[in-house]
Formats: structure tokens, C-alpha cells, sequence
């Protein structure tokens, strides 16, 4: 097992720097960044929840306007463009109920303002593709 980083020197290095009390106000602020981002998503009927919500994974997914379209393809494709027009980097994971866009939330820097950006900027690059997509089904 020599070849393997040692992973957990991470955790205890961060651990060490910021105490017990300083470590858990990060995980605690993390928490409710995930709970400000699952807020989001539930106030925005083009938005689905795609899981509860139990650590700091968020999983959405949009709701296309045609019922016509693949869902899952159609929000891989958002996920894609969004990641090359360079606004923001998010992966996606594949559920029982299908494909959602997995938000992983592990910078304890981050604000509420930086995920209302974050949404403001993926509802964008997806309503100009779900255009873009509509345009091209309806010809």
C-alpha cells in the first residue's frame, strides 16, 4: 500500500489548523449551503429535486417545457454546454429515477450569493439550449 496518497493526512492537517470548533462551523455552514441550494431548486418549477438532500450533494435536474424530449439526454446536454461556456464546473450521476445533475458542495467559502449565481448561470445556459432544442424538434 505504498504507492497510495495518504488521503487522511488531508482531514487531519485541516482538522488540526481549524480545531474542533472551527471545523465543525465549516461542516455546519457546508450543511446549510446545501439546504439554501435545495431551497433553490424547490422554488423553481424548472427545477426537479432529484433526491432529498442528506449531506452536501444536490441533485437536480431541469424540467424541459416539451414532454417530448429525452430527459436525460436533454439534461446531460445542458450539463455539457454549461461546463464548456466556462461558467461553472458540476458533473452529473445517474439515479433510479434517471439522470441528475449532481451540485457536490465542499468549499466552506462559498456564500448563498455564490449559488444564486450558480443556478442564475445553469438556468441560463439551459433555457438557451432548451430554445435551441425546441426550435430544431418544431421544424
Amino acid at each position: 500500500q505504498c504507492g497510495k496518497r495518504v488521503e487522511s493526512l488531508k482531514l487531519w492537517l485541516a482538522w488540526k489548523f481549524y480545531g474542533d470548533e472551527g471545523y465543525r462551523k465549516r461542516m455546519e455552514w457546508l450543511m446549510e449551503l446545501s439546504e439554501y441550494a435545495t431551497n433553490k431548486i424547490l422554488e423553481n418549477k424548472k427545477f426537479q429535486l432529484m433526491f432529498p438532500t442528506q449531506s452536501l450533494n444536490v441533485n437536480f435536474r431541469i424540467v424541459p417545457s416539451k414532454k417530448a424530449l429525452n430527459i436525460d439526454a436533454f439534461n446531460e446536454s445542458i450539463r455539457n454546454k454549461f461546463v464548456q461556456s466556462g461558467l461553472g464546473m458540476v458533473n452529473y450521476c445517474i439515479l433510479d429515477n434517471g439522470l441528475s445533475i449532481r451540485l457536490v458542495l465542499l468549499n466552506p467559502d462559498l456564500t448563498f450569493a455564490d449559488i444564486d449565481l450558480f443556478f442564475a448561470n445553469y438556468l441560463k445556459v439551459a433555457l438557451e439550449y432548451e430554445n435551441e432544442t425546441i426550435e430544431k424538434v418544431d421544424l
